[in-house]
């Protein structure tokens, strides 16, 4: 199985990094596998070849999936109408708010459209941009969750001049947005009832609470809770930056390692109260254990914006209580790979952003050195009962 997983792994590797489309490569790949393994059974370097072949596969199909829908390089600058929902809103500035919109519909143009599914739009409400009657009117912003008809100005999500700076077309093309641009247009015509909605206006509701507290406060605890630094001053944000604690405010494994210690500590005390009260057989609440750590991380996770850091952590934390729930004996290394290899189905293009490779690189560093204590430890006590 760890062969399988490392060569799944790898194959993402290659064809997010190469883009191969000859099958040249393919079989390359796949050769290198059965060469690599000569010493591994049969069964396992059949399950290597799978996942190759799977993988391979995953990913170019999810990669052209994206690709099919986004906008064109020679349709930027077209103006189009229809309708959609607000899944995400962010006051950018004062008088400018950043918009997600998820299209339902697009009213027919004279140019042929990709079926664009994602827009990130720029809400311009003090500015000339939002046609209002009058130009020094101040618009009132769009809540998440409004159903909203648009008229918008798009363009292609491209990437910056500098090409060793930071892959804007790539974080774009990873979070699904088909193009970008700005309202000139918009009327609200009703409110989402789905759950998904219901759960993102939920979010947006507790991250503008903790941004309306006094002083600091409002600036740093969106971040510290939800992962939202756009909150921060400029300034803060490069001063964070140069003392090397910008990491503390993003929300990443070790708000998630604080999460899972108060609601253990919190469901510790609910069994303990259990047992006093009602002498059960056997502690109902603590089967439900497992159950708990999980919608609780699984809720933090939603809540904090789902970034690479939450969903390492997350799954570490599933892979560990699953262990532990059903006393199986798992390696700390091929869990490390399974949360690797699961990342990059949720999202095949996280490998090319440096946080994947700095979040998996101390991970495995970290595991590296706990098994190498954990084997000199075990010599200890051997030598011992030999002595």
């Amino acid at each position: 199985m760890r062969l399988c997983l490392v060569s799944a792994i790898l194959t993402f590797f290659v064809s997010i990094y190469v883009q191969y489309e000859q099958s040249w490569l393919l079989a390359l790949l796949v050769l290198g596998v059965i060469v690599s393994s000569r010493s591994s059974p049969w069964q396992n370097r059949v399950l290597a070849v799978l996942g190759v072949l799977l993988s391979a596969y995953y990913s170019q199909f999810w990669l052209s999936e994206r690709l099919d829908s986004r906008l064109s390089d020679d349709l930027s600058g077209i103006v189009v109408t229809g309708y959609g929902e607000v899944i995400g809103c962010r006051e950018a500035s004062s008088g400018v708010e950043k918009l997600m919109l998820t299209i339902k519909s697009l009213n027919p143009t004279e140019k042929t459209l990709p079926p664009l599914k994602r827009l990130a739009l720029n809400f311009y409400r003090s500015s000339k941009k939002n046609n209002s009657a009058d130009r020094h009117t101040i618009l009132e912003k769009i809540p998440c969750g409004a159903m909203v008809e648009f008229t918008a100005k798009l363009r292609a999500p491209h990437g910056f001049i500098n090409p060793f700076g930071f892959d804007y077309e790539a974080w774009q093309l990873s979070r699904g947005v088909d193009a970008s641009g700005y309202l000139l247009k918009h009327k609200i015509v009703g409110v989402a009832e789905g759950w998904r909605s219901q759960l993102i206006v939920l979010r947006e509701n507790w991250i503008e609470r903790a941004a309306s507290l006094k002083g600091a406060a409002g600036q740093l605890v969106p971040a510290l809770l939800f992962g939202e630094s756009g909150y921060l001053p400029k300034q803060q944000w490069l001063d964070f930056q140069l003392t090397g604690t910008i990491h503390l405010l993003i929300v990443s494994g070790l708000h998630v390692g604080f999460l899972v210690l108060i609601v253990t500590s919190v469901w510790y005390v609910l069994i303990r109260l259990e047992v006093l009260l009602f002498f059960p057989k056997s502690s109902l609440l603590f089967k439900l254990t497992p159950i708990v750590l999980l919608l609780a991380c699984l809720i933090y996770a939603y809540m904090a914006g789902m970034g690479l850091a939450i969903q390492r952590a997350g799954l570490m934390l599933g892979f560990g209580v699953f262990v532990v729930y059903f006393r199986q004996h798992w390696s700390l290394f091929d869990t490390w790979l399974w949360v690797v290899l699961l990342v990059l189905l949720i999202n095949p293009l996280s490998i090319l952003f440096i946080g994947f490779w700095f979040s998996f690189a101390a991970v495995g560093a970290l595991l590296i050195s706990y098994g190498g204590q954990v084997g000199e430890r075990s010599s200890l006590k051997q030598s011992k009962v030999l002595d």
